[in-house]
């Protein structure tokens, strides 16, 4: 086993560490200035070692990390195999928060990809599919196929699940939402709800039934 000296340079020619350090300060949006202050480092070496890949400590990359609020397995692209929360983080445990309904929902609002769970008839255990979904009032409307197993078998009570977790971070989200199903089959309401939720499938295929399920909690 051999081990690595706090000061021996990091080999990130093959990673794309620069571009990792740049997108992470894009989404904290902070300048150049902010997280070279933050690191203890020259703005111009943070400016270069976006663009280049660096010959950077160890001590070095963790300072990086620390200013970019992320570790430095992250920052190397070592991490982007491993499942959710399989990231280790320089973030402590945060705290637990229970969301109300109108917390809830105004995450969900701008829509996105979700999750649908539902018995089928006969089935011996529950089925969860993903799907593509909008919020229309306090209705949940998804596109899936006219003959799909959404289509024929959820036309009943369900659960709606969305989330987003940042597992290096430990920080994030979940919203659970439980209604009656119902596939949209009236031509005008077919029209007004195509006029304003513009669903489309993230498989990428064609999928033509509207189906909606109502927030029951």
């Amino acid at each position: 086993m051999s081990a690595i000296h706090e000061h021996a340079p990091i080999d990130a020619s093959r990673w794309d560490l620069g571009r990792r350090a740049a997108h992470r300060r894009g989404e904290l949006s902070l300048s150049i200035k902010e997280v070279a202050r933050r690191a203890g480092m020259a703005p111009s070496y943070i400016s270069y070692l976006e663009q280049h890949p660096p010959n950077l400590s160890r001590a070095a990359l963790e300072r990086l990390a620390r200013a970019l609020e992320t570790s430095p397995m992250t920052l190397l692209g070592a991490d982007t195999g491993l499942p959710p929360e399989g990231a280790r983080t320089v973030v402590r445990q945060p705290p637990l928060e229970i969301l109300d309904t109108e917390q809830s929902m105004a995450l969900i609002k701008p829509g996105g990809v979700g999750r649908i769970a539902f018995s089928a008839e006969n089935a011996t255990s529950p089925t969860v599919l993903t799907l593509d979904f909008l919020v229309i009032d306090d209705d949940i409307v998804f596109r899936t196929a006219p003959r799909g197993t959404v289509t024929g078998h959820a036309v009943c009570y369900v659960s709606s699940q969305v989330d987003r977790v940042d597992g290096v971070m430990r920080q994030g989200w979940s919203v659970l939402v439980k209604g009656q199903a119902r596939q949209v089959r009236d031509p005008r309401e077919v029209e007004a709800l195509a006029a304003v939720a513009h669903v489309h499938s993230w498989t990428g295929d064609a999928r033509d039934a509207t189906s909606g399920s109502r927030r029951a909690g």
